[in-house]
């Protein structure tokens, strides 16, 4: 766990801003303690494999980075970073019950005529300054912040009714952390913004893991955008690729959940999935054998006259979920929001009509990934992965949990 912070990045400040007066100290203790609570729970919830408590709602950045960042966490860290988890939970409780105190500490010198306080409170001083003074500087780490901003943000979220994330519900931050409409969205937008920066620096670091990754490696930088709100996102397609070749790699547990829509009824059909580095693929397991485990569960459905498990588990397996997702996610926007709206469909053609600045190289891979690209996209609508034809599977959502946890999901009945 590399420390790199403390918990003022909870904090939509500058480190270096002035705490005026008693009233803006005040304010402050009870934000952060408020905090500190919550990243409590997300360090208990992670610790109990309660993962699914981290799907974040963050506009235009892609649902499975985060998923596979927490599955990434749960699944491939050292018994250290658990460790790790463990005394920062404590450290934690300590800063909350010396918040406590001083809370109240200040409370009574409010009733206090101003000359009458302390130098301590009545004196401006630095946001640093005065949580040091307050000896209240827990040091965090970027995957510490992930994780916080990801329960946050997964904690005030508006779901719909197949519970995918659609919005972030500001009503309930203002309202339980007594915050105002306005600062209540400044908060949530900027754990929004966090949580982006640390979902795409994932990815570049993923792709280093990869064998063979130098053309990968060497796109990223040229499709790493800046979009709506300031958020900074890659594509679709790309990122979805450099997950799924991961997976493979490591052998990843998978739940491919699939909701059959009939003209009469809704059933669910799951495949417990492992990435095969033989196969270059996933295959079946059984559930029993990874039921406690961190899972990626990709979420989705199909309308079909056929119900039948086994001629499903056929025909998706016969294709190769590796390539059904992959299809599922070149048919998809790359990227969302009105900023980049020109490099929604095909990101790569876009770059080429813009005539960037590109060596010959750069040229001929991003040319080459255009025309794959819009293959893909065909292909996605003759095989059913699109609205248009949604015969095999559309991708509705990808989250991380566990296969216990997650057989409970709800069907919504049509």
């Amino acid at each position: 766990m590399d420390i790199k912070q403390t918990n003022l990045a909870l904090l939509p400040y500058e480190p270096h801003i002035i705490i005026k007066d008693i009233t803006q100290k005040i304010n402050v203790i009870e934000l952060m303690s408020a905090l500190l609570h919550q990243l409590h729970h997300a360090l208990c919830h992670f610790e109990n494999n309660e993962l699914s408590r981290f799907d974040a709602q963050v506009g235009e950045t892609l649902c499975q980075i985060r998923a596979y960042k927490i599955y990434y966490l749960a699944a491939y860290s050292s018994h250290h970073f658990l460790e790790q988890v463990g005394t920062l939970k404590i450290r934690v409780l300590d800063g909350i019950n010396t918040l406590s105190m001083q809370a109240k500490q200040f409370q009574q010198e409010l009733r206090l005529h101003k000359n009458e306080r302390s130098e301590f409170i009545r004196s401006p001083m630095t946001l640093s300054v005065f949580f040091k003074e307050l000896k209240c500087l827990i040091p965090l780490s970027d995957d510490t912040l992930f994780l916080f901003s990801s329960f946050f943000l997964c904690h005030y979220h508006v779901v719909d009714d197949n519970h995918i994330p659609m919005a972030i519900n500001f009503n309930a931050i203002e309202k339980e952390l007594s915050l105002s409409r306005s600062f209540a969205k400044k908060l949530g937008h900027f754990h929004q913004k966090r949580l982006s920066e640390l979902s795409c620096d994932f990815i570049f670091n993923l792709v280093k893991e990869l064998p063979e990754s130098q053309e990968l490696e060497s796109i990223l930088p040229l499709v790493h955008h800046k979009a709506d709100e300031g958020r900074m996102v890659l594509p679709c397609y790309c990122v979805t690729e450099i997950i799924v070749l991961h997976m493979i790699e490591k052998n990843a547990n998978m739940l491919f959940l699939v909701d059959v829509i009939t003209p009469t009824k809704r059933a669910r059909i799951p495949l417990f999935l492992r990435g095969s580095k033989k196969q270059q693929n996933f295959e079946l397991i059984e559930h029993d054998t990874a039921h406690d485990e961190p899972c990626m569960v990709m979420y989705g459905s199909r309308k079909s006259h056929n119900t039948g498990i086994k001629n499903i588990q056929k025909q998706l397996l016969l294709i190769g979920i590796k390539e059904v997702i992959l299809s599922n996610n070149a048919a998809h926007p790359q990227y969302s929001g009105k900023t980049l709206s020109s490099y929604r469909e095909n990101h790569y053609a876009t770059l080429i009509s813009e005539r960037t600045s590109l060596s010959v190289q750069q040229l001929a891979i991003i040319q080459k990934r255009a025309n794959h690209l819009a293959h893909l996209k065909h292909r996605a609508n003759i095989l059913g992965c699109t609205s248009d034809n949604p015969a095999l599977f559309v991708l509705q959502h990808i989250y991380c949990s566990t296969i216990k946890n997650d057989m409970q999901r709800p069907i919504r009945v049509q």
